[in-house]
C-alpha cells in the first residue's frame, strides 16, 4: 500500500515538473509558480491523507495486542483538533518551503519570455 502511494506521488511530481518545464516557454509565469505550488500542495495532502489512513489502519488491527501485551489502549480515531492542527501547520509549511522553487521557476520563465525565446 505504502509502495504505491510513494509510486503515485513521485509519478505525479514526475509529471508536473515535466509539465511545468515543457510549458516554460508556452505559459506564463504565473502559471509555472501555480503549477510548481499546486505539486508541492498535491503531495502533501497525499502524504497527510496516507499517514491518517495507516495510522488508523495499523491502530485497529493491533488495538487488542497492544492492549494484551502492553496494557495500552489507544483509540483507531486519530482525527482530533491537534491533528488537524498540525495538518494545517505541515500544509501551510510545504506551501511555504515550495514558493522558493516557485519562484526561481518565474524567474525563469519571465527571464525567457522577455528575452524572446518563448
Amino acid at each position: 500500500m505504502m509502495k504505491n502511494v510513494l509510486l503515485l506521488s513521485a509519478l505525479v511530481s514526475c509529471c508536473f515538473t515535466v509539465s511545468a518545464q515543457e510549458h516554460v516557454h508556452g505559459q506564463g509565469p504565473s502559471v509555472i509558480f501555480a503549477l510548481v505550488l499546486l505539486e508541492a500542495l498535491m503531495l502533501v495532502l497525499i502524504a497527510i491523507a496516507s499517514a491518517i489512513s495507516l495510522v488508523s489502519g495499523a491502530l485497529a488491527l493491533f488495538s487488542d495486542e497492544l492492549a494484551a501485551h502492553y496494557g495500552l489502549f489507544l483509540s483507531a480515531n486519530v482525527l482530533s483538533r491537534e491533528t488537524l492542527q498540525i495538518a494545517v501547520i505541515i500544509t501551510l509549511a510545504s506551501i511555504v518551503t515550495s514558493a522558493i522553487p516557485a519562484f526561481d521557476a518565474y524567474k525563469s520563465a519571465l527571464q525567457s519570455r522577455l528575452s524572446g525565446k518563448g
